[in-house]
């Protein structure tokens, strides 16, 4: 099984990696954020052989990178059976001072860079009838929370795309998944 999860180097990709190494018999992974340099302090906590591991730096906000990013993927291990999508950033403050920047950010990060891999990916899911998608959101993905529009906007875009994905791809055998994790402290924005 290959397993390709962005935000890799810290917060709940990081624990996916290791979860995943230590608990899915076979597994290759390719494990993708901004920091190559903490990816690789992943990828060797892994335990996994590096013949099994890919690390694949990549920024989620560089959208027209993703296409490209997505194919190195692909190549990696020849196929790619679950996308994990846990790659972010919060933001904590009122709407009123929150600049259009950061909403912007946001929105790329958690909304579309997710959805541009996933429909880079979609040929390849579609054409071998299987694969998973799993999209990270968060409670403020359900509900809002004060001093969290931009990434409660962000993440109930990504629930709205992946909740329509889902439906749309029944048929064919492809798995699309929404976590909705409590709050958690990551300590760095690494995407």
């Amino acid at each position: 099984m290959v397993v390709w999860i962005t935000g890799a180097s810290s917060g709940i990709g990081e624990a996916l990696a290791y979860e995943y190494a230590q608990n899915t018999n076979g597994v290759r992974l390719i494990l993708s954020a901004r920091n190559e340099e903490k990816l690789n302090v992943v990828a060797q906590k892994s335990g996994l052989n590096p013949q099994n591991i890919k690390v694949l730096p990549l920024d989620l906000e560089q959208l027209h990178t993703l296409n490209s990013k997505t194919e190195e993927a692909l190549l990696a291990f020849g196929s790619i059976d679950v996308v994990v999508h846990c790659g972010g950033f919060s933001q904590r403050s009122k709407a009123i001072d929150t600049t259009f920047e950061v909403y912007d950010r946001l929105m790329k990060v958690h909304f579309y860079a997710p959805m541009l891999i996933t429909k880079s990916l979609l040929p390849h899911f579609i054409g071998k009838k299987s694969g998973k998608i799993i999209a990270v959101s968060s409670l403020v993905g359900k509900m809002g929370s004060p001093i969290r529009t931009g990434y409660s906007a962000a993440k109930h875009a990504m629930v709205g795309f992946f909740d329509s994905l889902r439906t749309e791809l029944h048929d064919d055998n492809i798995g699309v998944t929404i976590a909705f994790p409590s709050f958690y402290i990551t300590c760095t924005d690494d995407f």
